[in-house]
């Protein structure tokens, strides 16, 4: 889908894998449509988390160490991260220095960080004519109990997250911030 203006019309809305010429790129435009192709380009996209929001089936690239690396390089001018890889334990600095030759294993284990690896729900495709095998194949019954199943997984880190910064809160102002940090840590560990 391209953001073409106001003026902007949908091509042949009848057929199932039609392209479309949107007007309105709002996240209301956005959820006129049943199901939405995100490409990751990068290894936590605020637009991805959106668009899981509105429990709009997604469709993501399952390589996501070929493209959810290559922007990392920008970085290295913005953020300064000495230390991170022997003071962290990481075995890899956090940004990719050379999107242009990518060093596979270091891309494979940022992008298994990806939030398109960790969500549940989402369909995975491995190359365009998988995906077109998909869109093509994947019916609106389906299309609409993966959304509802996005809603319960939703829902449910809501309630995760308010019980934890509440505990995290009530432990700082009861003077024990170490006990909320140790469990932040194995929080943490428990997400790999």
């Amino acid at each position: 889908a391209s953001c073409d203006g106001d003026d902007a019309e949908r091509m042949a809305p009848s057929t199932p894998l039609s392209g479309t010429r949107l007007g309105d790129c709002s996240l209301a435009g956005f959820g006129t449509f049943r199901a939405m192709v995100y490409w990751m380009y990068d290894v936590n996209t605020m637009m991805l988390h959106e668009f899981y929001s509105m429990f709009m089936p997604l469709f993501v690239p399952s390589d996501l160490w070929r493209w959810a690396t290559r922007f990392g390089e920008l970085y290295t001018s913005h953020v300064v991260f000495s230390g991170a890889v022997e003071e962290g334990g990481l075995p890899f600095p956090p940004f990719i220095e050379d999107r242009q030759h990518l060093r596979l294993e270091e891309a494979r284990y940022w992008a298994s960080w990806n939030e398109a690896a960790r969500l549940p729900h989402l369909y995975r495709f491995d190359s365009i004519p998988h995906l077109l095998s998909l869109l093509a194949s994947t019916s609106l019954e389906d299309l609409q109990e993966t959304s509802q199943s996005m809603q319960r997984f939703h829902e449910l880190q809501q309630v995760e997250l308010v019980e934890f910064w509440r505990d995290g809160l009530l432990s700082v102002l009861a003077g024990e911030a170490g006990d909320f940090r140790s469990r932040l840590a194995l929080t943490w560990e428990d997400t790999g």
